[in-house]
């Protein structure tokens, strides 16, 4: 009975200096835990309050319709330069309302005004074709000089620039080295002309 007791008592006494033993090892995995939390909330914040990446006008070649050639954006006139990015014949309706609202601006401000139809790298003949329609379609010669074709890959006109929508035409404020600093889309609006001299009026 001696026996028994001693050795109950020696369990006991085991299984005591045991948790003591293991209550730091609790410890130190409740806390790995706790750590592993905190970094998880520190990366989500840090992941949230990361700004997107701010787009840039890649270089691109095109021709005026006057066949003159350009390198875009630093073969530009303008210190900064609001192009018209044209996608479709049908967007060609809200140009002349921009270049209306527009044009002025370039008498007061160092802006330049480009109307940039952007197309996908046609073959050689609907290029010439298309080429051939626009010169036929446009004869006043400050368009004629100030328009120009771009005949690019439209995946990287759009990655480049962060949009995806080519249902209507963009308007982008940019200088030559293709830093963006305002950009809208659609028809004319007061609201939107407002904003952009707005810009100007900060650079």
């Amino acid at each position: 009975m001696f026996v028994i007791r001693r050795f109950l008592l020696m369990v006991v006494f085991a299984a005591i200096v045991l948790g003591f033993e293991l209550q730091p090892l609790r410890r130190q995995s409740q806390a790995h835990h706790q750590l592993q939390h905190v970094a998880q909330e520190v990366t989500q914040i840090q992941e949230d309050k990361m700004p997107e990446a701010i787009p840039e006008f890649p270089n691109v070649s095109g021709r005026n319709i006057d066949g003159v050639p350009f390198a875009l954006p630093d073969g530009l006139s303008g210190t900064y330069n609001l192009v018209i990015m044209v996608f479709t014949q049908n967007q060609q309706q809200f140009v002349y309302d921009w270049l209306a609202a527009l044009r002025p601006l370039e008498q007061t401000t160092p802006l330049r005004v480009y109307e940039l139809p952007t197309l996908p790298r046609f073959n050689w003949l609907q290029r010439r074709q298309l080429d051939f329609w626009m010169s036929a379609g446009i004869s006043d010669p400050k368009s004629r000089a100030t328009t120009i074709t771009l005949y690019t890959d439209m995946n990287a006109m759009r990655n480049a620039l962060n949009f995806t929508d080519t249902s209507t035409l963009r308007l982008l404020l940019i200088d030559r080295e293709g830093k963006v600093y305002w950009e809208d889309t659609g028809a004319f609006s007061e609201a939107k002309l407002k904003g952009l001299e707005a810009v100007l009026a900060a650079l």
